[in-house]
């Protein structure tokens, strides 16, 4: 139907199949009319503590048509998506919400968004399908766009969805995958804080190499201090080729700045010993 935001004077379609489910629509509703008052307050102090209800807030603001009430809930959402993904509770039904709520626009914005949200929008929309039991193989979604790999695994953590997670992970332990998504993701992009949480989270544990081996392998050096800030070791033993460290591989390709950041590090972090062949070249 066509209902009217009297702000706006505007007319907003509603989509008859919108779902919300009984208990949380009337939570929902309410939020809307503590919204409008009188007194009139805003949608973030309503939400406060509630934030799991923002997806069913933005719903009834579309079917009751008020429009300035969702551009005020995507504002909410779009600071910081993170945190209300965190809130969602996807066995009672929040992530079909969600779902809904992203297919109506709740990220829908025509300002620029902070760095790394667009991108991880779209990963909320995926995982939310691959959730839901989606058909679409997800390797075939995100092989085309690596740097998807990473947002997803952020997402699907922040859903606290182990499956998901272990779905990236397989993927990314694909032969080249994890190379490729080092060397076509630089630290400047917006993928650069989605590898540094994946790191710091294990993206690559069933991986042959962690990300600091190969970095060191093919000299990339920011990506090397990266997996060393997120916990990675100096002289970490590559899983898949006992004995060979980030150390030896930096060494074996002639990579000594790669080596001179290794050895600084461990000095400055613990006790480090160096292959005697090794000493001379640092």
């Amino acid at each position: 139907g066509v209902l009217h935001d009297p702000s706006m004077a505007e007319e907003v379609q509603v989509p008859d199949d919108t779902p919300l489910p009984a208990g949380e629509q009337t939570l929902a509703f309410q939020i809307m009319l503590d919204a409008v008052g009188p007194p009139r307050r805003p949608l973030r102090e309503c939400l406060c503590g509630r934030l799991r209800l923002l997806p069913y807030a933005f719903l009834a603001a579309h079917l009751l048509g008020m429009e300035s009430a969702c551009r005020e809930l995507r504002s909410v959402f779009l600071q910081e998506p993170s945190v209300i993904l965190q809130s969602l509770r996807i066995h009672k039904g929040d992530g079909a919400t969600m779902r809904r709520a992203l297919e109506l626009g709740l990220a829908f914005c025509t300002a620029p968004k902070r760095r790394g949200v667009e991108e991880q929008v779209q990963a909320a929309s995926l995982v939310l399908r691959v959730i839901e039991g989606d058909k679409d193989d997800m390797g075939e979604l995100l092989e085309s766009k690596l740097g998807s790999l990473l947002h997803a695994f952020r997402v699907a953590h922040d859903l606290r969805t182990t499956e998901t997670q272990d779905k990236v992970r397989s993927l990314v332990s694909r032969p080249g995958i994890l190379k490729r998504l080092l060397r076509e993701n630089e630290l400047a992009d917006p993928h650069a804080e989605a590898l540094a949480f994946g790191v710091r989270h294990g993206i690559d544990k069933q991986c042959h190499m962690q990300v600091i081996h190969i970095a060191a392998e093919e000299g990339l050096a920011e990506h090397v201090l990266l997996a060393l800030q997120q916990g990675q070791a100096a002289d970490a033993k590559c899983p898949g080729q006992p004995g060979m460290t980030p150390i030896a591989l930096a060494a074996a390709g002639g990579h000594f700045d790669v080596l001179h950041l290794l050895a600084q590090w461990q000095r400055r972090s613990g006790p480090f010993a160096l292959p005697p062949r090794m000493r001379d070249v640092l």
